[in-house]
């Protein structure tokens, strides 16, 4: 096999591994097995992505070259690869689609001889590796020292985070309903939290309601929409049935994992490696997040959407990620906000040296502690309580969101001892700038605040019956059987719409 067919077979192969994490990563049941073999696979999928990095480099060894001959390492991985993955999707392929089994199958011996299998040949491609790089050291001193450092690179970055956000994106976004979702894409809230510099956008619905599959539409929306190296889009897909997951530290380091993509690793962040591995220790989460918005600060707008929030376990997490990745609000310094109320800043709040220009999109179940953690939405008083002011400047206004992206203002003498803004006086920009303020005499400093939008996450009818539209296409023998009756079609499809209150959580369809 040559070069060129030899990493097309690679690339297949990732995409396979990445297809099999989100495939293992869905079950509810499996237990430690489960995990082990999803530990496995997502090692594999990072060793052969350090393969094919290495091919691309031109460094065709004869010890690369004997992993990828016929027979080799990279096709006995390929076998088992498609064995779990058949394993683990029905039998019954339709029209070229697979529909998920939802009981785990495997017997324990069976999966413990797949992860012997996997770690078996993911050690001889990193032996392979690691000699094709000695190789290079005696011919090639002078790049020696990269590749080396590349190598440590790679590391640092496999090290932050076991997860990967990244492949569940791609493999949610593959799998959805082309076409739906279109509703929230053309709503005020979203375009509103898009041309605001600093927003927060609560996307909050029922389990099933579809949020997880509007998440992947999003975050692609966003991707063919940000300026090149300007801005960037960051992604969290949270699982309550990960326990990788359930770690802050986790989160964090994969969301830093993502904007080191395509750039070198920082000093800072090679320093704390090295001193981690020599104490066998790692890194807290708020280390990791001062680490992340650093990196974040060079970019000219940062996107982050956080999907399932709710199934984090612990309320206290749900809190701290919001308002450790919440942006900071508008002409303030690190812990300006608590200041100006005349507060120190909360034990759990993680103090930030660096201003980012960053909106939140958080996908949750309509939680207190989520509200709570989000804060109020954009009604401002000056536009409600017409008993006290009479505004003039802002009837464009509507319940739950601001139609422009402009500020509000917020009396820091009202707001709650918390230090949450529910209780306090909210003045929109074109009334600040007209001078008005707090009608409390007695309160006359205001400072800006986030943007925060809600949107209601729910079934939608056309998105309803474009899933169905989709199915009936795609899979032959339902395209045959609505076939068999004039109508049947129509009758089934208006059935389905009327009777459904949510989306099914396993459906592809955003609504």
């Amino acid at each position: 096999m040559d070069l060129v067919g030899a990493t097309a077979s690679i690339i297949a192969l990732i995409d396979g591994t990445y297809h099999l994490v989100e495939f293992l990563s869905d079950f509810k049941d499996g237990g430690k097995e489960r995990m082990k073999l999803l530990a496995e696979v997502s090692n594999m999928a990072c060793t052969l992505d350090s393969l094919r990095e290495k091919l691309d480099q031109s460094l065709p060894t004869q010890g690369l070259l004997t992993l990828i001959k016929p027979g080799g390492p990279i096709d006995q991985c390929t076998s088992i690869v498609a064995i779990l993955t058949k394993e683990l999707a029905s039998k019954e392929a339709i029209a070229g689609r697979t529909v998920q089994r939802l009981r785990w199958s495997f017997k324990k011996e069976d999966v413990y001889h797949a992860v012997e299998q996997l770690h078996r040949i993911q050690a001889t491609i990193a032996q392979q590796i690691t000699l094709a790089i000695a190789e290079q050291i005696q011919h090639d001193s002078a790049t020696a020292r990269q590749i080396l450092d590349d190598q440590e690179e790679q590391r640092i970055r496999n090290w932050l985070s076991p997860l990967n956000f990244v492949a569940q994106q791609k493999a949610l976004y593959e799998s959805h309903c082309p076409g739906t979702g279109a509703r929230f894409l053309k709503s005020k809230q979203f375009d509103a939290w898009k041309r605001s510099s600093k927003s927060i956008l609560w996307c909050r619905g029922p389990p099933g309601a579809g949020k997880t599959y509007l998440s992947s539409i999003m975050v692609h929306e966003l991707q063919k929409t940000i300026q090149a190296e300007g801005d960037i889009v960051l992604v969290v897909y949270c699982r309550y049935n990960d326990p990788e997951c359930q770690d802050l530290a986790n989160i964090v380091g994969d969301l830093l994992k993502q904007c080191l993509k395509s750039r070198p690793v920082p000093d800072s962040l090679v320093e704390l490696f090295r001193t981690h591995c020599s104490t066998n220790t790692r890194p807290s989460y708020e280390t990791l997040l001062q680490i992340l918005f650093e990196q974040l600060q060079s970019y000219k707008k940062c996107y982050i959407v956080i999907d399932a929030l709710d199934e984090l376990a612990n309320p206290n997490d749900r809190s701290l990620l919001v308002k450790g990745l919440q942006p900071l609000q508008a002409d303030s310094t690190a812990g300006g906000i608590w200041k100006a109320a005349g507060r120190s800043a909360p034990q759990n709040t993680t103090p930030r040296s660096v201003q980012v220009a960053l909106s939140l999109i958080i996908l949750s179940r309509d939680l207190e502690d989520i509200q709570a953690a989000v804060g109020p939405n954009n009604c401002c008083d000056c536009c409600w309580d017409r008993m006290s002011i009479s505004c003039r400047h802002c009837d464009d206004c509507q319940p739950g969101f601001l139609t422009r992206s402009d500020y509000l203002y917020n009396c820091q003498s009202c707001a709650l001892p918390s230090g949450m803004f529910s209780g306090g006086y909210d003045v929109c920009q074109s009334c600040y700038d007209a001078g008005v303020r707090c009608p409390e005499e007695a309160h006359p400093e205001m400072i800006r605040r986030v943007n925060n939008f809600i949107f209601d996450v729910s079934a939608d009818k056309e998105d309803l019956r474009q899933y169905l539209q989709w199915r009936a296409e795609t899979e032959s023998s339902l395209k045959i059987l609505l076939k068999k009756k004039d109508g049947l079609q129509n009758q089934v499809f208006d059935a389905v719409v009327s009777s459904s209150s949510f989306m099914s959580v396993s459906s592809p369809v955003a609504s």
